[in-house]
């Protein structure tokens, strides 16, 4: 149990390191996707709850510009989702287009509550070294056991890739070669722990929170004091 301990000690004080996003281009409010004068989206058998769940899937689907650079516009995503529902854009009385521009505003709202509770889950669950576990109710003794059993399954993790030595004519250039091969591999085996680390606590409730430094660093005593036991 003493060496399982160390792992989470490790995984949990030890830094990663993400990639930069690549530059994208601005979201557009649903509103801005729907626009044009005179015309709206329709289909054979329109209703209009079913409308207001396609623009639903078709912006949650289109809005997210963040992580990679993509050909078409979000505009031309969003009008070909529509599509792929069976909408086309089509001429509209006066009040059909007031129906639909009421919805709209009202699916917007909608939206915007689900992209608050994503982003904040997303914040909770980002690693960085100024947030540490935390979650309602918090017990030490209780954060000690589910730490220590999430450790015990993270170590379960083997790294699948078998490390090829790259030969060389030179025996001090092989075994350089191999040695940093190695260190790749062990970097990679380490995130898939933390990963696995996290997840796992995740599932029993705990979220990752800015604390007060001295919070923060009573935690991890509480760690290196199990370790020690």
């Amino acid at each position: 149990m003493k060496k399982l301990i160390i792992i989470p000690a490790i995984l949990l004080l030890s830094g990663c390191v993400t990639a930069p996003n690549k530059p994208s281009e601005p979201v557009l409010k649903l509103s801005e996707l729907n626009s044009g004068e005179g015309v709206g989206y329709s289909k054979k058998n329109f209703n209009i709850g079913e409308y207001s769940e396609r623009m639903d899937v078709c912006y949650m689907t289109t809005a997210t510009t963040t992580a990679r650079a993509y050909v078409n516009s979000q505009q031309e995503r969003y009008d070909s989702c529509m599509r792929t529902g069976g909408y086309e854009l089509t001429q509209l009385n006066t009040s059909e287009l007031s129906r639909r521009k009421k919805t709209i505003v009202e699916t917007q709202k909608s939206i915007e509550e689900k992209i608050k509770g994503r982003d904040k889950r997303i914040e909770e669950r980002t690693y960085s070294d100024e947030k540490t576990l935390d979650k309602e109710n918090f017990n030490d003794n209780l954060f000690i056991s589910d730490i220590r059993e999430c450790a015990r399954s993270a170590s379960k993790i083997k790294t699948t890739q078998r490390i090829t030595p790259i030969y060389s004519s030179n025996v001090t250039t092989s075994l350089f070669n191999s040695f940093f091969a190695g260190m790749a591999t062990a970097k990679r085996l380490q995130e898939a722990r933390r990963t696995a680390l996290l997840g796992c606590m995740f599932d029993r409730g705990y979220i990752l929170l800015k604390l007060p430094e001295e919070e923060k660093n009573r935690r991890i005593q509480l760690i290196k004091d199990a370790n020690r036991k």
